[in-house]
């Protein structure tokens, strides 16, 4: 809920005097970063949404608000990407835990496996996305080459 105030409050922050002039050219650079590659104009929505799901300190729906006006997204886009990962990490978050509960309850070797393999998945989803970003310098290096 707050971030979508942060959304519509952005207007009045590039009015301060020294402050705003500097939101202005951060968001007049990025947005024209984001109109000259199209691939980041279509997953500018999918980047937000994405971010939320990671349970790190400042990856929060405030945050997420701000980086979407800077990359020139409208502010129904900003706010339906926040709801969409908020809504789906609470889920989520609620699912681990029911299931761990009833693990812990049933038997602590269940519930030790399970936290086994939900830091082995995560770290599973960690390699894959750096083989991915490897692979993508990769080919970026040789097409300059």
């Amino acid at each position: 809920m707050l971030s979508l105030y942060v959304v519509w409050w952005l207007v009045l922050l590039k009015r301060m005097p020294g402050l705003g002039r500097a939101f202005v050219w951060l968001e007049e650079k990025a947005g024209k970063k984001v109109e000259e590659d199209e691939r980041l104009k279509r997953s500018s929505w999918f980047v937000i949404f994405s971010a939320l799901l990671i349970p790190i300190q400042g990856s929060g729906g405030i945050n997420m608000a701000v980086i979407g006006r800077i990359l020139g997204l409208r502010a129904d886009h900003i706010v339906s990407a926040i709801v969409a990962g908020s809504l789906t990490i609470a889920l989520i978050t609620a699912f681990m835990a029911s299931v761990g509960m009833s693990l812990l309850q049933e038997s602590l070797v269940a519930f030790i496996l399970f936290l086994m393999v939900v830091i082995e998945l995560g770290l599973l989803a960690y390699l894959l996305y750096q083989k991915y970003q490897i692979a993508k310098w990769e080919k970026e290096l040789g097409d300059a080459a």
